[in-house]
């Protein structure tokens, strides 16, 4: 009997370091990505099969971080269950990026550079499980360019397999390109798996990046899976509601005026 319950709690705790050592590397991915699509820099062309376009907007300014900040979803904005986690913003200059590209597949490493524009973060969750979601927004005159480097980085580690060490922890990653959103002026859509070689736990990442006016968002979801993971899932169509809910609260804010 001791024994099976000293089986037990161990698997519990592999678990749960797990899923905190998941959502830390989930929160460094996106955070690299969004720097790709905040960076000058990159030589990555538009990846076609599963980018959506509609009428582009008028040309707008670029946001400032207040505008940013407006933008970002709040717990308002969503419905009962979530909690929010960190609102941040970044502005050129911020060195928070520093080693991020390690996050993506090698391919992608060359869309990363040193020059950044202003970006504004905030995360959500269901409890320390998941499931879990960040929204980021990146601001530059140029967001078509950067739509392009960022859908291209992703594009290159699609159909793909890499290894990434995290805290002395190697993560397994595999990436494939999904049906994106029609939402904003171009969208695309990405989904990331990652599994622990030492926690029997799968994090599914799904990932909608968004070209908005002289915006790029990336809206980022997880989920852990696996055996004894009790965490709610956070549903394709509603991580759809999520991501046109804050690309309709951004197409206010960039139109106002």
């Amino acid at each position: 009997m001791m024994s099976e319950l000293m089986t037990s709690a161990n698997g519990r705790q592999r678990r749960a370091v797990g899923a905190r050592t998941h959502r830390r590397h989930f929160a460094v991915v996106l955070t690299a990505v969004v720097l790709v699509a905040a960076a000058c820099g990159g030589g990555y062309e538009d990846a076609g099969p599963t980018t959506t376009q509609r009428s582009t907007t008028t040309t707008v300014a670029v946001l400032d971080e207040a505008q940013l900040r407006s933008a970002l979803l709040t717990l308002a904005d969503l419905p009962p269950g979530w909690t929010a986690e960190t609102t941040t913003t970044s502005t050129p200059g911020d060195s928070s990026g520093d080693g991020l590209s390690e996050a993506l597949c090698p391919a992608a490493k060359e869309a990363f550079s040193d020059d950044q524009h202003e970006s504004a973060m905030a995360s959500f969750t269901q409890g320390e499980s998941g499931p879990s979601f960040l929204q980021m927004i990146g601001a530059a005159e140029d967001a078509g360019k950067h739509f392009d480097e960022l859908n291209g980085a992703f594009s290159a580690c699609a159909g793909t397999r890499w290894t990434v060490d995290q805290g002395g922890e190697p993560f397994e990653f595999t990436m494939a390109e999904v049906s994106a959103p029609s939402v904003g002026d171009r969208s695309a859509a990405y989904r990331l798996t990652s599994t622990a070689t030492t926690a029997p736990v799968t994090v599914v990442m799904d990932f909608v990046l968004v070209e908005q006016g002289a915006t790029v968002t990336v809206f980022g979801s997880m989920n852990l899976q696996g055996a004894g993971v009790t965490a709610n899932q956070l549903t394709p169509e509603q991580f759809a509601t999520i991501v046109t809910t804050g690309v309709d609260k951004l197409e206010q804010q960039t139109t106002a005026g």
